[in-house]
């Protein structure tokens, strides 16, 4: 099972829809997951570091529903989620006419043995 896979699950299994390609609007109880970009550094001829980047993105009603979204969110994913050294970033927050957009990116890292 991939991060994304385990960060689905564990929003689904709250109740949100989770898509896993770009939507044009998110509405509430939808969550956009998107992988955002992965960094590769060679450690040994043999070991590579993965460094990989998943962007989060959700909508609100109000400033205090985002906030709340974006703390259940880390909630419900952080157990959830076995990857080594995954964490959350800070989160980025958006207002597009009367919809608050919230952007919660996260980075985990994978080593890799070729």
């Amino acid at each position: 099972m991939t991060v994304i896979d385990e960060i689905k699950t564990s929003l689904e299994g709250a109740g949100y829809i989770v898509e896993e390609k770009p939507q044009e609007k998110t509405y509430p109880k939808q969550i956009i997951i998107i992988a955002n970009s992965i960094d590769i550094e060679v450690e040994s001829p043999v070991t590579y570091r993965l460094d990989f980047r998943i962007l989060i993105r959700y909508s609100a009603d109000s400033s205090s529903e985002l906030i709340t979204r974006t703390k259940q969110i880390i909630q419900l994913v952080e157990p959830n989620v076995t990857a080594l050294h995954f964490q959350f970033e800070s989160p980025e927050f958006d207002l597009d006419g009367r919809t608050f957009y919230g952007y919660l990116p996260c980075i985990y890292t994978e080593v890799l043995q070729v």
